[in-house]
C-alpha cells in the first residue's frame, strides 16, 4: 500500500505521461520497418532528415528503424508525393500517400501519420478530419501541433515503443 501511495504523489507531482494504443489512427501498427518511396519533385534531402529523426528516435526504444528506403521490390508501404497542399491517405495495413508541398516545418510530422500516429490537437482548431480532436491528452510533440513538430519529444519516444509493441 505505501508503495502505491508513493507512485501516486510522484504521478500528481511530475504529471507521467501516458501514451495509449488509442493514439494509433487505426488500434494497433504493422510493428515492422515501412518502406517510403519519395516520388520526383519532392525536397528529397528534408524528406530524408525527417525519416531520420523517425529512425532515430525508433532506434533509440527498439534498436530497429522504423522507415526505409524502398528498394523497387513490391509496393512501398508509404510514398511521399508532392501537391500544393500537405495532408495524408492512411492505409491501415500499408500504402499509405503523404501528400506534401514541400513546406519543411511538417514533413515530419506527415510521416508520423504514415506511421498510423493521430493528431493531438487543442480544442480550438479545426476538428474536420482529425482522429483525436478537442484534446492533447498531456502529449507533447511531433503530433501536436500546439509544441514543437520537429523535435523528438519524451512523448514520441513513448509513442514509437507503444508502436514497436503493440
Amino acid at each position: 500500500m505505501r508503495i502505491l501511495v508513493v507512485v501516486v504523489i510522484l504521478w500528481a507531482i511530475i504529471g507521467v505521461k501516458v501514451v495509449r494504443a488509442d493514439h494509433l489512427m487505426c488500434g494497433q501498427s504493422p510493428a515492422r520497418t515501412l518502406t517510403v518511396y519519395i516520388e520526383p519533385g519532392v525536397d528529397y534531402p528534408v524528406v530524408l532528415a525527417a525519416l531520420d529523426k523517425w529512425n532515430e528516435a525508433s532506434g533509440y526504444v527498439s534498436g530497429r528503424p522504423v522507415f526505409a528506403l524502398w528498394n523497387g521490390s513490391g509496393n512501398p508501404d508509404v510514398r511521399v508525393q508532392h501537391l500544393h497542399y500537405t495532408w495524408v491517405w492512411y492505409g491501415c495495413h500499408g500504402n499509405s500517400i503523404v501528400h506534401w508541398d514541400n513546406n519543411p516545418r511538417w514533413i515530419t510530422h506527415e510521416l508520423g501519420h504514415a506511421l498510423g500516429f493521430a493528431d493531438h490537437v487543442h480544442s480550438s482548431t479545426s476538428l474536420t478530419g482529425y482522429i483525436n480532436p478537442g484534446t492533447q491528452n498531456g502529449y507533447d510533440g511531433i503530433m501536436n501541433y500546439a509544441s514543437d513538430v520537429e523535435t523528438i519529444s519524451y512523448d514520441d519516444l513513448l509513442m514509437l515503443w507503444r508502436w514497436w509493441i503493440n
